[in-house]
This record gives structure tokens, sequence and C-alpha cells, in this order.
């Protein structure tokens, strides 16, 4: 499959690089170039440089270099397909369809253009419909603003349940291709996920449709149901509201991360565009590096509930690990920005904004008022809270300020903090060190392939996120393989739990393995790196057996005596393989 060289040309005359590269990198001219801090390795001065007379980007520090093809196509994990025809969609150029069939569109594309589509129809239904009546209602008691429900692309989903199942069949989408896209119950595939909801748009940077959240109008529980995770959704990497805040977080040089929908779409009403909120999570290590592309500045503004608090300290330790600046704001008599906008106004919120904390402050502020420092046993706990964070700073003069500011308020010698915290963080590294050693030795005796789903499925929450990056068929080991289809089972009977999953493991040694390491519990330390590390060893290895393949073909092509054109796509088809295992084995960066 190729896209012709007229349309790439086309393309290349009505988009200029830094359009593109500017979605996802705050970008400032230099010259004739534009420089940036790269959106593909972690650094605090920029080594990003983007070039418009060429129409190229490269990056002096991890020496990534090429087009808005291939950007697009390492930023978004995208095929050259898929990164042409976004492309062509944003210069209004139209691949015709014997270059580019319906029946050649790969599955993200075929996802991508039916969101679009179904965004659209559940704003007609908001805006426009009858049914939309009782959302219509909700909003203007929340205070939702109408220029909001079009910015934001609010919607409506109807109370009918079967209908989105109904219309999509009558368009000639399979079944099965319907059972992929998230937007139906996996236990009962013709019944919508959305039914009498309001529905709050979940685009990418650069304003694709990727996910849906509908929230209950009418005291219906669950309260709020999400999209799951699909081949063009990934919740720890998307951010609700990040497209439209993007003008404002470069105009303003910073992003405020809030807790939900209404919390963001508050701000833009407050004049203050430039919040965004995780979906349904805590903020994520992935979430954090995309901020950083746009701002070195944030502001967080968590409920003043416990998980509130425990959310803004994990973010603020994560922000500091990014080099970002950042500061809290301390959520007046419990009241969200929605609440604040709606019952105060928006001078209230701008005056919580300028009172904002700076981060270590709040931590130290909100650490005492959990443990007390009335004795040496408080001091300690409070200083071992910190610790985490404290190690975090890179700085070496921004964390002896830290130390300075916290034997000040524990009334202790600031060398008597620095002993302490060198020792917390030794006996931190050596347990997770012998952890890791015994975890590596674990993996090359049983294998990658079973090592990961053992952890998948002692740790059955991250078999989503495993999912959507392999497939059963990049399993070689029969016995992973086993775990694999006892936990897509239970995934798609909404039962993804161990009680549910163990039942559907046939072999009785492997589901004594399988209680051995739950009883041992090696594999709740360091879970989120066991899984990254997994899913890019298999991964890797998948690709190079299909580059073998590959290569196989390409030898035996003149004794084939196939046409020419195979022959081209089989070379382009090696040539992006070897790509993707050069970025396996030149970035230690996971990119699941």
């Amino acid at each position: 499959m190729r896209i012709p060289d007229r349309i790439i040309d086309e393309i290349n005359r009505k988009i200029g690089i830094q359009e593109v590269v500017g979605d996802y990198v705050s970008l400032e001219q230099k010259g004739s170039r534009m420089m940036g801090l790269c959106p593909f390795h972690s650094e605090k001065t920029p080594s990003f440089s983007v070039t418009p007379e060429k129409n190229l980007f490269y990056c002096f520090g991890c020496h990534k270099g090429g087009n808005m093809f291939t950007f697009l196509m390492e930023i978004e994990h995208l095929s050259f397909v898929e990164a042409a025809q976004k492309l062509a969609d944003r210069a209004g150029i139209e691949i015709p369809q014997s270059d580019y069939s319906d029946s050649q569109q790969s599955e993200r594309g075929a996802l991508l253009d039916l969101y679009g589509r179904i965004a659209g129809s559940f704003h007609y239904f908001l805006v426009e419909h009858q049914m939309g009546e009782e959302a219509r209602h909700y909003l203007k008691k929340r205070g939702v603003a109408a220029p909001m429900w079009e910015l934001f692309q609010l919607g409506y989903a109807p109370r009918d349940r079967y209908w989105l199942f109904r219309f999509l069949r009558s368009k000639n989408y399979s079944a099965d291709f319907l059972a992929k896209t998230g937007l139906f119950s996996r236990k009962y595939p013709e019944v919508c996920l959305f039914s009498n909801r309001l529905i709050f748009t979940i685009s990418d940077p650069s304003g694709q449709v990727i996910a849906f959240g509908g929230r209950s109008i009418d005291g219906g529980e669950p309260k709020y149901i999400n999209s799951p995770e699909t081949p063009i959704y990934q919740k720890r990497r998307a951010l609700y509201g990040l497209h439209q805040a993007l003008k404002g977080i470069r105009e303003h040089g910073r992003v405020a991360v809030v807790e939900g929908y209404l919390d963001v779409i508050a701000f833009f009403q407050a004049q203050k565009p430039f919040a965004v909120a995780p979906l349904g999570t805590a903020l994520t290590e992935e979430q954090v590096e995309s901020l950083r592309r746009y701002t070195r500045k944030a502001l967080l503004f968590f409920d003043d509930d416990r998980a509130g608090l425990k959310a803004a300290e994990r973010g603020l330790e994560l922000m500091e690990k990014e080099g970002m600046e950042t500061r809290v704001v301390v959520p007046k008599g419990g009241q969200d920005p929605a609440d604040i906008m709606l019952n105060e106004g928006s001078n209230s919120l701008h005056n919580m904004l300028n009172s904002a904390l700076d981060g270590f402050e709040f931590l130290l502020q909100s650490t005492v008022a959990r443990h007390g420092r009335g004795d040496a046993n408080s001091k300690h706990r409070i200083l071992a809270s910190l610790a985490p964070f404290l190690h975090s700073v890179e700085s070496e003069v921004k964390r002896e300020a830290y130390i300075q500011q916290l034997a000040n308020t524990l009334a202790v010698d600031p060398e008597a903090v620095r002993k302490d915290l060198r020792a917390i963080l030794r006996g931190k590294q050596a347990r997770v060190e012998g952890q890791k050693a015994v975890k590596e030795k674990d993996a090359k005796k049983i294998g990658s392939d079973l090592f990961l789903m053992l952890v998948a499925v002692t740790n059955t929450g991250y078999f989503p996120r495993i999912r959507n990056s392999i497939s059963l068929d990049s399993l070689s080991d029969p016995q992973a393989r086993e775990l694999y289809i006892a936990l897509e089972e239970a995934y798609r009977n909404d039962e993804l739990d161990i009680d549910h999953v163990i039942p559907k493991i046939e072999h009785e040694e492997l589901q004594h393995l399988v209680f051995e390491k739950i009883a041992t519990g090696e594999y709740e330390l360091n879970t989120e790196e066991l899984v990254k590390d997994g899913i890019k060893t298999v991964r890797r290895r998948a690709l190079e057996k299909k580059r073998d393949e590959v290569i196989s073909k390409i030898r035996n092509f003149d004794q084939q005596g196939a046409h020419r054109d195979a022959l081209k796509d089989l070379l382009s088809e090696k040539m992006f393989l070897d790509e993707e295992l050069n970025r396996f084995k030149g970035d230690t960066h996971d990119r699941t």
C-alpha cells in the first residue's frame, strides 16, 4: 500500500513542519531555526531544532531527525500511511479511493474516523435534538455556557442502549470491528457503553477524537463512565482539554492540572484557558512528559480530601523529576474549580490561583499536618515521607534549600536531615535492587513471555494496557499464551479479577505457579517498571521475528518471480522494521 508521490508533494506544499511540531512542542524562533525541548527524551535545555525552510527536524541531544511524516510516526506511533492520512486530512487533501481504499484503511484510521463521526452525532443530540433537553438543563444548572458546548464538543448519548449498534451495522460496520471500538459493553456487545449521559469528548493534541467520558444526569450509577483503552486511546497518555488548552498554555506560560471535566471547563470560562485533567487516574509519567513539551510551569488543583492530597503529592514528585516549577492551589472549603465558578464567580478562582503555594511548601505543610511534629518519631516519619520527593530533585541548589526549610520546620540541624535522608534512600535502594535481581533471574529462568503474563495475572489491572500493546500472536511460550487467553476471556466478560481468571487456566501446574507468585508477592514492587520492560522485550522480539521473515522473502524473491512492486513493498517494510528496532535499541525510555 503506497501513498502516491503527488499526494506527498501536495502535503509538503500546504503544511509547514513547524505547524505539525508546534502541536506537540513549544517552539521559539532562533535565527532561521526554531528550538524547543525535545519530545523524545528528557532535557532541561532545548536541543530540538526545526528548520521550516527545509521541512526537517533534528535533536542534537538524542539525534532523532526527519520530516513531518517521520515526526508524526515517532510521536504518535503511526505507520507511514497513517501519518500521511492524518496530514492529508489536515491539509484538506483527499486521497483517492483507488490509492487508499476503505478495505485497506488501518484499524487505527478506521477508529479515528468512527469516533469523529460519533462525536458529531452526540453533539447534535445535545444541541439540536429534543432528546438532549435534560442534558442541556444540567449544563445550564452547572453554569456551563453555550460557547463551551461548542469548544469542547460536548454531547448527549440517547437513552436507547441499542441505537448506536443498529445504526453502525446499517452503515456496514462489521460486528467484529464494533467489538474492538470500546463503544460497547464487552459482555453485551450490542449495548452502547453510554446511555442517557452527558458526553465529554476526549481528543488528542491535534484535535482528533479518541475517547469519550459520560456523566449520569439522572442520578444513576456509576456517576461517570469512561471509554476503555483502545488502539487509539491510552488513558495514561491522554489529557482532557489538552487540544483546547495548547494556545492558552503557550500564551500564559503555564498549565493547570485539575481533577475533572467540568473543572477544566470552569478554567476556560474564567478566562484561564490553560487547564487539563487526567482521565480517571492519578497523574502519570507519560502525561507529565507530554506537558513538559509545552511549558515548564504548572499549577496543581486537586480536592482537599485524602485522595486529592495524595494525587497532588504524586504529581509534585513526577513534575520535579521532569524539572518543572510547580505550585499547588489549596482548595477553599472543599470546593473544586467548577463549584467555585458556580458559587462565587471567576474573581474568587483568580484569587485562589494567585495564592497558590510553592510545591515543596505545600508538601511540607500537608506532611506535618498528617504526622505532627511533637516528638522525634514524628519528625523522622516526616523526613521518610518527603525522602522520595527530595531524591527526585536534580538541582543541588534546590535540594539544599528544601533541606534547610525542612530542618527549620522540624527545629533540627540540617546536617542531621542530610544524614538521615542518605540512610533512608540507601535502605530503599537496597530493597529495590534486591527485588530487581530476583526478578531478572526469574525472567531468565522462565522466559520473557511467561514472566510478563505472570506479572499480568497477579496484577490484573495492567492487562488492558498489555493487550493494547501486544497481541496473542506476539507470544510464543504456550503457558504465556494460555494465561493471555484466560485474561482476555475475563476481560471481555467484565470479570478481570484473579478470582475469575484462575478457573480459566486449564493446566493445574500453571495454576500452581500463579498461586506461588501471588503468595510470594514478588511482582508487587515496581510493577509499572516490570510491565513496561516486559512489553518492550516481547514487542522487540516480535519485530525481530517479523524482520527475519521479510528478509527471507526478499532473498527468495527471484525464485518466486514476483512483480517488481511486491519487492518494493517488502523493502519498504524491512526499512520500517529496521527503524522500529533501532528505536528499541537506541532508546532506553519505554514507549509502550
